[in-house]
């Protein structure tokens, strides 16, 4: 019993060929970077079954809006809002305070700062 599967992974570029010129190995690169459709990963390596081509077709003819392709994936880059904790009343906790500006070893008080002489 063999071990190879019975569907073909192409490039981004092998899939863009694939589409007849329709689409280029570019727009491919940037929809599965984006995860605005699924793909197939090996190793680092971005690869296209048939039926992710053909998700890749529609999802661009809908103009990019998604429907049945897979929805993106939030950021892990993207800020979070943090909500600062509101002191109790009668709370023995003092409030936070921003930290004094570190002093500097190589300026001192009314003395302006000199290179190094070389």
């Amino acid at each position: 019993m063999s071990s190879v599967p019975s569907y073909r992974l192409y490039t981004s570029k092998e899939a863009a060929e694939r589409t007849g010129g329709n689409l280029t190995a570019h727009l491919f690169q940037r929809l599965a970077a984006s995860r605005k459709v699924e793909v197939a990963y090996i190793g680092h390596k971005v690869r296209w079954t048939d039926e992710q081509i053909a998700a890749a077709i529609a999802y661009h003819a809908r103009g990019g809006k998604p429907g049945t392709a897979r929805q993106a994936t939030p950021s892990a880059r993207k800020t979070r809002s943090v909500s600062m904790p509101v002191p109790r009343t009668g709370d023995s906790t003092a409030p936070l305070r921003a930290r004094p500006e570190a002093a500097r070893s190589y300026r001192q008080e009314g003395t302006a700062h000199e290179p190094h002489p070389r």
